[in-house]
């Protein structure tokens, strides 16, 4: 009984130091200058692309989905394919092609701009408060776990809110822009890609907190995330599965159809976890 009172205690206080640091890193993450400035850009970023989705709406949704490679008048298109290994490719796209344009063109984008997005705004997380000292403070009145599980869902929650935004965004101005839009039909496939995209934004997100985990200087931090990303795409070469940008586990991100969604959410979830652990363990053993 005074174990099961004590392990309540516990959770209890950890939620509370969780929400508090939460709340006070996103807080933060609003007003610091290089967040603003960045977030700032995404928003211009945003409107840029919504226009210009706009304007290439009407050639890139003009019912090509529609082509039948298994056709007499596409036998040689077919053939071609084969022989590169590209049919299943080209097949993927028409269908994708017979969808909304507007929304898989701007994850496409997405998945362009928020890795940048998440070093630049997140690069520092920790390494900040190491570099200004400010960390010994506050772990002297919170636990290690509390503060680092309170950046990482800040964060986590600042992407999510800014795509969620941003869908919704493409979504209202398609619907004004284009004439016979269909609100069923894109709903439903802005939801399926707000899903997949959450367990990416957290594998992004933890992969960059577990490098300024171990950084004490904000530059060095983001130095060491872009030599982490470039590590990502070399590996892509030799052993592609041991790296985030695997196509097995990403074309899921923009391809909503059979399981690609279920692979890239297991996937990505899975690197994640591992991600938030190896970072989280890194952090506990460093002396601050």
């Amino acid at each position: 009984m005074v174990v099961g009172l004590c392990f309540r205690e516990i959770v209890q206080l950890f939620l509370h130091q969780l929400f508090v640091l939460t709340g006070a890193e996103l807080r933060e993450l609003l007003w610091r200058r290089r967040s603003f400035l960045s977030l700032l850009l995404y928003a211009l970023i945003i409107l840029l692309s919504v226009w210009l989705l706009f304007k290439v709406h009407g050639t890139l949704g003009s019912g090509h989905g529609q082509m039948d490679l298994d056709s007499a008048e596409h036998a040689e298109l077919a053939a071609t394919l084969d022989k590169l290994g590209a049919r299943h490719v080209f097949e993927l796209f028409l269908r994708l092609n017979a969808l909304p344009s507007t929304l898989w063109i701007f994850q496409l984008f997405s998945l362009i701009w928020f890795p940048t997005l998440v070093a630049l705004v997140s690069c520092d997380s920790i390494a900040l408060d190491v570099y200004r000292g400010t960390l010994r403070f506050v772990l002297s009145r919170s636990s290690r776990s509390a503060y680092y599980f309170g950046k990482l869902l800040s964060h986590v929650a600042l992407y999510c809110a800014l795509q969620f935004v941003s869908l919704l965004t493409v979504v209202l101005y398609t619907a004004v822009a284009v004439e016979d839009f269909k609100w069923g039909e894109s709903l439903k496939l802005a939801v399926q890609y707000f899903i997949v995209f959450v367990p990416f934004l957290w594998c992004i997100v933890a992969a960059t907190q577990f490098v300024s985990s171990w950084s004490r200087r904000p530059m060095n931090a983001l130095i060491r995330v872009h030599v982490m990303w470039i590590a990502f795409i070399f590996m892509l070469g030799f052993c592609p599965w041991l790296s985030p940008l695997w196509s097995k586990i990403g074309v899921g991100l923009f391809v909503p159809f059979d399981s690609y969604p279920l692979l890239t959410v297991l996937g990505y979830s899975l690197w994640g976890v591992f991600f938030t652990l190896i970072g989280m363990l890194l952090f506990t053993r460093r002396d601050v």
